[in-house]
């Protein structure tokens, strides 16, 4: 190696090609502490006045700097870190805005030193400076462009190194995420596998050797579309091809069928790309678990979604067939109203003109049986003869049958036809009227008469309709009695307060009944009664 002792010296060319050897020296090396080294070697034994020789690399994280120095006896190599207050004027000049050597002349004592700055960079990136430090007052122009070259290459080989050193740290990252990768997929539930550009099998986790049956040496390297029917191969080819042309995750729902007789599984399978660290697509990551009983329970409710629509669609219909009855029935409702509205006043119309037929009817058949009855009393005072005497009897008996007929008739009527308020009734007179109007009739049935009214009994009614039913109850009483003679004929009339919602009975050859009630008399009466005080 040549040393240069005096300024203006003029170099050869072959001294260039050592000064590239001596750069390809310094560049080979990959650790910071060999190239610091050798570039501290190589500037010693270039340059006789060679003093220091200093590394800067900036840490951007911390904002400080990493310096590398060589030690008092040249023997050991310093590392220690500064901040940015630390650096030299020409260095940040250098490192921040020019990226290009700088020179420095500065006296010091008789003498004058020289500093040199060279910018270290990778691939357009300034990662610091190399700071260089010369005695003498003097550096000619071929002495500056040997510190210029052999400053590049010592830039050059650092900058390599850094990077090197970052690639085999990030390497190192990625290896052991791998394999921590690897260790976690290996054992996962999930069937997991990777193929290459071509579709090869390159890794298979535990769960994809268990569901294919056998074991992962017998699957590197072997097509992954054949472990399946070929019409799912393809299918998955293309998904494949799908996921390495758009660089994006694919997921889906797909059949599963290892063989044509193998049960068909639906799985859910997401693919993923496969990138180097060059971000070049190298394969393929499948990973997939089974969701058969989840196609299955989807597939089952969508039928009954199906099934629930058509049903629903039935009811619809269904529902309008109704309506469409139900207006056809209201139709018809209507009609019949109308017609049973019709009919009941026609049935109105043709009761009123009954009634009064028979109001009339019987008003005019009344007089001809009153003569007969007439009749028959001038016959007993006038006649001898006993056959005579006895036929108007039989005609005196006849009328009063026609006679009661005619009152029963005139009593529907009066019942249709009542009117006015209800009153209050003298129950004892009434009895006792009724008793005198039907002594004749009780005597010559042999049937004794007994009467017990509480006279604290205060009753409100229709007197009319009320006479009426006793009429009726007394007529009954005597046509209905026992005629055998075993015992004698009684009617027994007491009324009492025997409950809040009754307070007479009547008792007939022993027999009680009920003669007015709560809301209604014996079910004869078409008017309701009043009863302010005590119940009728």
């Amino acid at each position: 190696m040549v040393r240069f002792l005096e300024a203006n010296t003029v170099l050869p060319s072959s001294l260039f090609d050592q000064l590239a050897e001596d750069g390809l020296r310094i560049t080979a090396q990959r650790s910071l502490e060999k190239i610091y080294v050798s570039a501290f070697t190589s500037f010693q034994n270039w340059f006789i006045n060679f003093e220091d020789l200093s590394i800067w690399l900036f840490r951007p994280g911390e904002r400080t700097f990493e310096v590398w120095q060589a030690g008092q006896n040249h023997q050991s190599v310093e590392k220690k870190q500064v901040g940015e207050s630390e650096v030299p004027s020409m260095g940040q000049d250098c490192f921040f805005v020019a990226k290009a050597p700088r020179w420095q002349r500065l006296p010091e004592g008789a003498s004058y030193r020289i500093d040199f700055y060279q910018p270290i960079f990778f691939q357009q990136e300034i990662l610091g400076f190399l700071s260089l430090r010369l005695r003498g007052g003097q550096i000619d122009p071929s002495q500056k462009q040997i510190l210029q070259h052999l400053g590049l290459y010592v830039s050059l080989a650092i900058g390599h190194a850094q990077t090197y050193l970052a690639l085999q740290t990030r390497n190192e990252e990625i290896i052991r995420q791998s394999q921590e990768f690897q260790s976690l997929i290996r054992v996962m539930p999930q069937s997991l596998f990777r193929t290459d550009t071509e579709g090869r099998l390159t890794f298979a986790n535990q769960a994809f050797q268990q569901l294919i049956g056998t074991k992962l040496e017998n699957l590197l390297g072997r097509e992954a579309y054949s472990l399946y029917l070929p019409e799912l191969g393809e299918i998955f080819k293309a998904d494949d091809q799908w996921v390495m042309t758009h660089l994006e995750n694919l997921e889906a729902t797909r059949v599963l069928q290892t063989g044509p007789y193998a049960e068909p599984v639906f799985v859910q399978m997401v693919k993923s790309p496969i990138l180097d660290l060059y971000n070049r697509i190298v394969g393929v990551q499948t990973i997939f678990w089974d969701v058969t009983e989840k196609q299955k329970n989807q597939d089952q409710l969508r039928l009954q979604k199906v099934e629930i629509r058509q049903q629903a669609r039935k009811l619809t219909q269904m529902n309008r067939e109704l309506e469409q009855k139900q207006r056809e029935i209201k139709t018809i409702n209507a009609r019949l109203e109308t017609e049973i509205q019709r009919q009941l006043n026609q049935i109105q119309r043709t009761r009123e003109e009954l009634d009064i037929f028979l109001y009339r009817a019987s008003h005019d058949l009344r007089r001809p049986v009153t003569t007969l009855m007439g009749l028959a009393q001038v016959a007993r005072l006038t006649l001898e003869n006993e056959e005579a005497v006895q036929l108007f009897e039989k005609v005196d008996t006849t009328a009063q049958t026609m006679d009661q007929m005619l009152a029963k008739l005139l009593m529907v009527s009066e019942i249709h036809h009542a009117s006015g308020l209800p009153q209050p009734i003298d129950l004892a007179a009434l009895m006792e009227d009724l008793h005198q109007e039907y002594q004749e009739l009780l005597q010559r049935n042999a049937i004794q008469w007994e009467m017990d009214i509480e006279a604290s009994i205060q009753f409100t009614s229709f007197p009319n309709l009320l006479a009426m039913i006793l009429r009726n109850l007394i007529e009954n009483s005597v046509q209905f009695r026992r005629c055998d003679g075993a015992e004698y004929s009684y009617i027994k009339v007491r009324i009492y307060q025997k409950m809040p919602s009754c307070i007479s009975f009547w008792k007939i050859m022993g027999r009680e009944s009920l003669l007015c009630g709560k809301k209604r008399c014996l079910g004869c009466m078409s008017k309701p009664i009043v009863f302010p005080k005590a119940m009728a």
